[in-house]
């Protein structure tokens, strides 16, 4: 709750104050047709793949995130079921808030600072802080933006120990030094992947998404459904949407599609396919 305060504060009050810099939505939406008119088309005008997958590919962003461990333990906090309904509206209701907030700012901020060659996009936000707000409240905005980021760092890393020392090596389970280590490496690797790896934090979470999306998202939703699978059946899905997703981005399509959706497609199509060949199988000779 703190978390989603602190971010939404930051995120709301700059995007207040660039708003009344441009002169409201009508002046927002004229500056942005003026710079160019695809910014203000509601589909990608030159997707050679069309609006309907280009959509789905933003589902399934969405859809991804059921793939993500400490995502899936929310689930598990709850302590009546009844209690869903309300979990889910106050969930989705203050993320939604958020985000189009924070799209609405990331539209001012094409308008307000000058994206000239060598530009780093990344520090597109706190550049626009430090044009339209004093000091204090830049200090805001920075709080709102390790608000969300550090809380999904430090996650994954305990969920990463935590599947580490209950899974993978579960006899070391009530080592302490054991949990300790293991979040030092992880941590570790974390940090290498950060510092060597991509050099767009947008860039490498997408990917990151579109991983776990494909190996895992298909899988915990044919286990929420009760359909039946086996540990064959379950490696398979698996195993074919990561491949799917990752060829994909090799291929660059992701620029066009988000690469979630081919391999949560895959995925689907896999256990399809494995389930009725296992039912011809088992299905007694006449």
């Amino acid at each position: 709750v703190t978390q989603i305060v602190v971010m939404y504060a930051a995120m709301a009050t700059l995007m207040i104050v660039a708003l009344l810099q441009i002169g409201g939505f009508s002046g927002l939406y004229q500056s942005l047709q003026n710079i160019d008119p695809k910014l203000v088309a509601l589909y990608p005008l030159n997707n050679p793949m069309g609006p309907l997958l280009f959509v789905l590919g933003c589902v399934s962003v969405g859809l991804s995130y059921i793939g993500f461990p400490h995502v899936m333990v929310r689930f598990m906090t709850l302590k009546n079921p009844k209690d869903t309904t309300k979990a889910i509206l106050w969930y989705e209701g203050s993320y939604a808030a958020f985000y189009i907030t924070a799209y609405i700012v990331a539209l001012c901020t094409r308008v307000l600072v000058d994206g000239a060659d060598g530009f780093d996009k990344e520090l597109a936000l706190v550049e626009l802080s430090l044009s339209l707000l004093p000091d204090i409240m830049v200090g805001v905005i920075l709080a709102g933006i390790f608000a969300g980021t550090i809380s999904t760092a430090d996650s994954l890393i305990l969920s990463c120990t935590a599947t580490l020392s209950r899974d993978v090596f579960s006899k070391y389970k009530n080592s302490y030094m054991f949990l300790k280590v293991s979040t030092l490496l992880v941590t570790l690797v974390a940090l290498s992947i950060a510092i060597f790896g991509s050099k767009s934090v947008f860039d490498l979470v997408l990917f990151v998404v579109a991983i776990m999306g494909a190996g895992f998202a298909p899988l915990f939703f044919v286990r929420v459904m009760r359909w039946p699978v086996n540990e064959i059946i379950a490696l398979c899905m698996m195993l074919a949407g990561l491949t799917a997703s990752i060829s994909w981005r090799l291929a660059g399509l992701h620029k066009f599609v988000f690469d979630p959706l081919p391999g949560i497609a895959v995925a689907f199509g896999v256990y399809g396919i494995m389930i009725l060949l296992q039912r011809l199988l088992q299905r007694p000779q006449e």
